[in-house]
């Protein structure tokens, strides 16, 4: 399991409740996998899609992010967190962030996608989420994911190994 938290100090305000119902459409039964993770400063958290009609996308988590995710989740089925799950992971939004998000007129604890797969139950919130397909990323070689066994930072941890 990989935890992380990153949250960027300049995400947008006054966003509107974000909608999954297509990310549950588009991703029901593919693979997730973990492809990449800009640490402080770029707040970005990346997921290749295997399988579907969005096969080899990149499924991009931004503008701040906090994620509970296997490195690798199977036969997936996206959903909204219920009650009980929102209050298992309410302790994960601080207290700044949660009275900016107020401020924004939003509500981190109603907010947490939730991916059921062969591997367990797991969480992301984020700001933005985008789905980038395989034929935007081939053109555009600054988009490609970074590579999860080098170090996060220099003298940091391998992103694989956490």
């Amino acid at each position: 399991m990989i935890i992380g938290v990153i949250i960027h100090q300049d995400y947008p305000n006054n966003q509107e409740r974000f909608d999954f119902a297509w990310l549950k459409t588009i991703l029901a039964g593919s693979t997730l996998s973990l492809a990449g993770f800009h640490p402080p400063g770029h707040e970005t958290l990346y997921l290749q899609v295997e399988g579907g009609t969005y096969d080899g996308a990149l499924l991009i988590f931004g503008m701040g992010v906090i994620f509970s995710i296997a490195s690798k989740m199977t036969d997936v089925s996206i959903r909204e967190a219920n009650t009980a799950e929102q209050l298992r992971m309410s302790p994960y939004v601080d207290k700044p962030l949660r009275e900016h998000l107020t401020a924004s007129n939003r509500n981190a604890d109603e907010e947490w996608l939730v991916v059921d797969s062969q591997e367990g139950t797991w969480f992301i919130w984020s700001v933005i989420v985008s789905l980038m397909p395989k034929e935007t990323i081939a053109c555009d070689p600054r988009l490609l994911p970074l590579d999860i066994n080098k170090p996060l930072w220099k003298g940091g941890p391998i992103l694989a190994e956490l």
